[in-house]
């Protein structure tokens, strides 16, 4: 159910069994948000994901696995 739910999400890439693929956008546009503040289940919810759809440290952990990776390669 939840992988439709992802699937249609035009941020969402690709959904597998165990992985959710975003889109480069989507994690440009999630660190830009949270480097202004928002806290990162915010900026899920505002950028049209469901935050409560994902385990409650999810978000947090990957826009922050997503701003290592920017700083580190641009």
């Amino acid at each position: 159910k939840d992988k439709k739910l992802f699937a249609a999400c035009p941020h969402v890439l690709k959904v597998t069994d165990s992985q959710i693929l975003f889109s480069p956008e989507f994690k440009l546009k999630a660190i830009e948000l949270h480097a202004e503040g928002l806290l990162p289940s915010d900026v899920f919810r505002k950028l049209g994901i469901n935050p409560l759809l994902f385990a409650e440290s999810y978000p947090k952990k990957t826009i922050y696995r997503w701003e290592k990776i920017f700083e580190a390669e641009g």
